[in-house]
């Protein structure tokens, strides 16, 4: 449909570009995130439309009409508006910084293209493919990438933005200040662009662009790919960003239609199988999994593999399959690639026909189906050998790896529930990320009802919505340039964005220490240039997180005071052991010669950096009551900030007790004479009951209850205590049995020092509760998670009590080795599921399982921790307590936060 098509109402009289740059505009705004098909139809049309410089001025009203003309917002056209299910913005790493982008309709584009980028112009990229063409990426991704922050950045748009939970059903349209705002945030003229991009670039756009009446409209319902493949329209003195949401698509398709111009597109298309498997074996590596080769490509072209092993007897094959983009229309961003036969092609690799083998009942099949924007079907046959199997893409994975990663089962219990759903049950879904939303919603398992189990189930999208905004506001990963090198370092949130902007790199990179970011600064703060010592840097990481929240509460009092500190925008600030062998000794309970002096002080201050000193000999200072030792640290940082700063008539004595009033804010714990439970020594990894594996338990309750005839539905009061006694006896049996086969030697021992790793966790958590309110506030992320972790960890220790006197009183007499990643939360399930108190709520069975009263009740812990329906947060324990000053002063390990292998 051309502009002749549009001469009639209400088009006659509409300037086109102005109605381009309105519908942009639009775009822009979060609220109209579940909009876009119509705001890229009224793109569309306004592209279609001739300048008309005397037309009446579009104002807020007028457009308000035009959206509701049927060609914008017919019944067709609104039945494309699926749910939203991603983040709208996020970034895009690239040389000179991370840049902002729009995700627009297609699915996890930024992840696509940021997959393709690092593929391209990698090492292996520059080896391989043309290098005609590797420099035309570099511009071309330049070029949009720029472009694209400084548009988003001018409409006030940050990484991160979510869809709103609620909206209406028509397109919100702001008032005319706003409005025109927008419309500037789209508008580049030339001059503009000069400054922004180089002359080679602005060439480039020109070829990217339509000039205003000279696009073809689709009448159909869906997007138009004309405005995807050609987002800008041209005008005289610069051009309009006409479709801000696909810019990142339009990339991507450029890149993959340039590929074929230079005829490399089978080499591009091995080269992001390949990066998909690095990143897959980084993630899988994070979350505890362990390499037993390199990866090796199969029979099948099309498919990579590699396998590894997890939780300590089980193994994971990993099989990548990625879109080789044979047959891709250059004409269509969203077309399909019409592969046949994928998912045999996988399951024949994969799951190959033949008798099972003894490791394929413990072996996890992980596929990675990795597409470039084009829809695709794998569908998988009956399985022929034993063993989950989970097909996902690699972006979902990781929203599922960051969130549950910290236990080494989460896969595998998602895998074992999927693959039991399937033999029952016809499922509809997205993606398996919605699946594992619904499964994380009702607890780790697909007991969705009291009803009869569905034999047909869809899954909405709103459950993968839902995982990815949660990930966001818990760890926020973006890149940062590194205080050190000269890159760009990805960092993740330590307490949540909600709390406080204080950041740690990713344990694979060099950099350590704690990040601060504040408006117009980056504030580092590590070891600088200092060595530390291994037996110092548990103390010195716990000083490190202390100095990073009081350089927060600073920046929160006194904004002004770090930029005056920095230069460029950055400041370092360094805390180094004045004497690290005195205080080796000091923390092994030799603490020497001790003096009035502070433990902490300012060595030097310039702009950029302040150096801070730990001194040995004021560790008097260090075990002041309350929060005595914070409150030094505090006003060591003042003292430096200041000194850097150039300021001298600052009442740091007055701002420290504004910040840091005597009493319980602190950050740094430390006791003489500890309570025995936080008596310092080594102990394993504490161990809490897994929802998962509740589940697991529930579910085989179930089946042992319908197998044993009991009726499904409200169990009668009078045969509640008959129905108890068949499920405590049955549990009691599986302890029994699964105790039996074990080894005798060293498993008490082991029981106990498990039940003390739980008792020491228990004290820490009650001890530093009050700071946590204190410092970041009642209703913050970290103090309900420590909240919700003291329930789980009330309930562990009862089941680990229960297992030391039962194993005291029948000790085994098998020989084998319990795998503790799974033995003791399978035991600790089953006890807790055979403690069931008698209670005046009805108990009910289904074809499921038997739904008991909830115990221990949820308000015997506190009232933040009865929020039921939320997942508990997963806790990635210390590995070993830290012995410091032994008998005398405790340093307690870790930080309490919640943890995702991102944290490992």
């Amino acid at each position: 449909m051309t502009a002749a098509r549009l001469t009639g109402r209400p088009w006659h009289d509409v300037d086109g570009p102005s109605l381009v740059a309105s519908a942009a505009a639009l775009q822009l705004i979060p609220q109209n995130i579940p909009r876009l098909v119509r705001l890229q139809r009224l793109a569309s049309i306004g592209a279609c439309l001739p300048s008309r410089p005397d037309a009446p001025r579009l104002s807020p009203s007028k457009l308000r009409a035009l959206l509701k003309d049927p060609l914008v917002s017919g019944s067709q056209i609104r039945a494309q508006e699926d749910l939203y299910d991603d983040l709208y913005t996020a970034e895009v790493s690239f040389h000179g910084g991370p840049c902002l982008v729009a995700q627009g309709l297609t699915s996890r584009c930024a992840h696509t293209l940021d997959l393709m980028l690092r593929s391209i112009l990698g090492p292996d990229g520059q080896a391989v493919l043309p290098t005609q063409f590797v420099k035309e990426t570099q511009l071309w991704a330049h070029t949009a990438l720029r472009l694209s922050d400084a548009m988003l950045r001018r409409a006030g748009l940050h990484r991160g933005v979510a869809p709103p939970q609620r909206h209406g059903d028509e397109v919100f349209v702001p008032g005319e200040k706003t409005l025109t705002a927008l419309r500037e945030a789209v508008r580049y003229r030339f001059t503009d662009l000069s400054h922004l991009l180089p002359a080679s670039s602005v060439d480039l756009l020109a070829g990217w662009g339509i000039r205003p009446g000279e696009h073809m409209l689709t009448t159909g319902p869906g997007p138009d790919d004309g405005l995807v493949v050609k987002p800008l329209l041209l005008m005289e003195d610069g051009l309009i960003v006409a479709n801000p949401a696909e810019l990142v698509t339009a990339l991507r398709h450029e890149l993959i239609v340039q590929a074929g111009l230079h005829e490399c597109r089978p080499q591009l298309a091995r080269l992001l199988r390949d990066q998909t498997m690095r990143d897959t074996g980084r993630l899988l590596t994070l979350c505890g999994a362990v390499p037993t080769g390199p990866a090796q490509q199969t029979g099948d072209d099309l498919i990579t593999r590699r396998t590894f092993t997890f939780a300590e007897d089980k193994i994971l094959d990993l099989a990548v399959v990625m879109d080789d983009l044979s047959d891709y229309d250059d004409t269509n961003p969203a077309g399909h690639w019409p592969i046949r036969d994928l998912g045999l092609r996988v399951q024949n690799v994969i799951d190959p026909v033949g008798p099972p083998l003894p490791e394929d009942a413990r072996t996890l099949r992980l596929i990675i189906n990795e597409g470039v924007g084009r829809s695709s079907f794998l569908g998988l046959a009956d399985q022929r050998r034993p063993g989950p199997v989970v097909v996902t893409s690699l972006s979902d994975l990781q929203v599922m790896a960051e969130l549950d990663g910290s236990h080494p089962l989460f896969l595998w219990r998602f895998a074992q529930a999927e693959t039991e759903l399937h033999e029952t049950t016809h499922v509809q879904s997205w993606s398996a990320l919605d699946n594992y939303g619904l499964y994380r919603n009702c607890e780790y398992s697909y007991y969705v009802s009291d009803d009869t189990r569905p034999t047909m189930l869809l899954v909405e999208q709103d459950h993968s919505r839902a995982l990815r905004v949660e990930v966001q506001q818990r760890y926020d990963r973006h890149d940062v340039p590194s205080p050190h090198r000269p890159v760009y370092v990805p960092v993740v949130s330590v307490y949540g964005t909600s709390t406080a902007p204080i950041y740690r790199p990713l344990p694979d990179v060099p950099e350590v220490g704690r990040l601060v970011e504040v408006p117009d600064v980056n504030v580092w703060l590590g070891a600088g240039d200092h060595e530390v010592a291994d037996g110092l840097k548990d103390f010195h990481h716990l000083t490190v997180e202390a100095a990073a929240f009081w350089t927060w509460q600073i920046s929160t009092a006194r904004p002004e005071l770090l930029p005056l500190a920095a230069s460029t925008g950055e400041l370092y600030v360094s805390l180094s052991f004045d004497d690290p062998s005195a205080w080796q000794a000091a923390l092994d309970g030799n603490p020497g010669t001790e003096s009035a002096r502070p433990w902490v002080g300012v060595r030097g201050a310039e702009p950029g950096l302040v150096d801070l000193r730990l001194y040995a000999e004021g560790l008097a200072s260090l075990l002041a009551d309350a929060n005595g030792a914070d409150r030094i640290v505090l006003r060591a940082l003042l003292e430096g900030i200041t000194q850097t700063a150039g300021l001298v008539d600052e009442d740091l004595d007055a701002l420290v007790d504004q910040l840091a009033p005597e009493g319980p804010k602190q950050m740094l714990h430390v006791e003489l004479n500890p309570r025995l439970p936080l008596r310092p020594g080594p102990l394993p990894t504490a161990r809490l009951v897994q929802p998962a594996a509740s589940a697991m338990v529930l579910d085989e309750l179930g089946r042992y209850l319908d197998s044993a005839g009991t009726p499904v539905g409200t169990i009668p009061s009078e045969k509640r205590t008959q129905v108890l006694q068949k499920v405590v006896g049955h549990y009691f049996t599986l302890i029994e049995d699964m105790v039996a086969g074990l080894a005798a030697e060293g498993l008490v021992e082991s029981l106990i020092s498990r039940h003390e790793a739980l008792l020491y966790d228990e004290a820490f958590n009650d001890q530093i509760l009050p700071s946590r309110i204190a410092c970041f506030g009642e209703a913050s992320q970290p103090a309900e998670n420590l909240v919700r972790t003291t329930k789980r960890q009330v309930e562990a220790a009862q089941a680990s009590r229960f297992l030391i006197e039962y194993v005291a009183a029948q000790p085994p007499s098998g020989d084998s080795s319990p795998p503790w990643t799974r033995t003791t939360t399978s035991w600790r399930c089953l006890q807790n599921s055979s403690l069931v108190p008698l209670s005046r709520k009805p108990f009910t069975t289904t074809s499921q399982r038997l739904n008991l009263p909830c115990w221990p009740p949820v308000d015997s812990v506190s009232p933040a921790a009865t929020n039921t329906n939320q997942a508990p947060t997963p806790l990635l324990q210390p590995e070993q307590r830290h012995s410091c000053l032994q008998h005398r002063l405790v340093i307690p390990a870790g930080d309490p936060s919640p943890k995702g292998p991102l944290h490992r």
